[in-house]
């Protein structure tokens, strides 16, 4: 199924939507030509009113992995340095060099002492926002109804796999 709307979708990008097609005399008929099944691929998944077996479906959990998307964690140190690196903090960069190049090194200083306050404040407020959304992401595990071993089952959506018949 997944072929096919690539494919549909690559042929609407060539050949335009369906109003774009009448205009230029191109028949459904390309459509389907285009966006046909061949048997091989109808073979990949197929549709069963049964559900999967527990067995199989822990077979497929294993080839294709958690029904969930990688999360992409930035380490600490790096989000810390993130924050001198923004137009405010250049900007300050910039003028505590000035102040370096003037010999003003108490303005200077001062600067730096900013500089350092509010990326100090700003890592706190971030780190603290991650991990507000990262317990509230815990405590909303998303569940799923679908049917294993001939039975509807609610389950942790993560462990659907492939193949699985959900109800919506």
């Amino acid at each position: 199924i997944h072929s096919i709307t690539v494919r549909m979708a690559e042929a609407v990008i060539h050949l335009g939507t369906t109003r774009e097609r009448e205009s230029s005399n191109i028949s459904d008929m390309v459509m389907k030509n285009i966006i046909e099944v061949t048997p091989k691929e109808e073979e990949q998944f197929p549709f069963n009113h049964v559900g999967l077996t527990s067995a199989e479906a822990a077979a497929l959990l294993v080839k294709y992995g958690k029904n969930e998307l990688p999360e992409k964690v930035t380490p600490k140190w790096l989000v810390l340095l993130q924050q001198f690196w923004a137009p405010m903090p250049i900007m300050i960069w910039i003028a505590i060099i000035i102040e370096i190049g003037i010999q003003n090194f108490i303005d200077m200083g001062i600067l730096l002492l900013i500089q350092f306050t509010n990326a100090s404040i700003s890592f706190y407020e971030l780190n603290k926002a991650g991990n507000s959304v990262a317990a509230l992401k815990s405590s909303l595990k998303p569940m799923a109804t679908c049917k294993r071993d001939g039975g509807w089952q609610v389950m942790d959506a993560t462990l659907l796999v492939p193949g699985d018949l959900v109800l919506l």
